[in-house]
């Protein structure tokens, strides 16, 4: 069986070494993925509008939308994409940063310009980018509690 190893450099030489030792083949593209606990990727592999790849810094990302499986990432003026699903994404991104407003966006909540509270328990946020978008129901009150509101 394949492995995927996500965590620091310092660990991954021994992992490897237990993992082979115990049959186990270590590869990027392996279909079990074993994490660190508490690791956070400081880049991801994404998809530019010219169908090459680039390696994109965590931290410069705004916002996460999901669309049938396909992820856009805004980061600045440019878009990426990623075929995964929104949870997944959300697990590798820094917990103290980013924050799920709806089933299907995750933001970047230092990239916030503006929040306006509407009817219905709902806020419309507009993100550096230009992009507004709106926090839902089920995630307002987390929200709510993560900016102090």
């Amino acid at each position: 069986m394949k492995v995927r190893l996500q965590c620091n450099k310092e660990k991954r030489e021994e992992l490897e070494r237990m993992l082979r030792a115990g049959g186990f083949e270590v590869s990027s593209s392996g279909e079990l993925v074993l994490y660190e606990e508490n690791f956070v990727l400081s880049r991801i592999l994404l998809k530019d509008e010219n169908g090459g790849f680039e390696w994109v810094d965590m931290n410069e990302i705004e916002m996460v939308e999901s669309f049938d499986h396909i992820l856009l990432f805004y980061v600045g003026s440019e878009r990426y994409s990623l075929r995964d699903r929104l949870y997944a994404v959300e697990e590798k991104l820094p917990k103290d940063k980013f924050v799920r407003i709806s089933q299907s966006c995750i933001v970047n909540r230092l990239e916030i310009v503006k929040i306006v509270p509407t009817f219905g328990s709902r806020y419309d946020v507009t993100m550096r980018c230009g992009v507004k978008t709106c926090v839902t129901k089920s995630y307002f009150l987390d929200f709510k509690k993560r900016f102090g509101l």
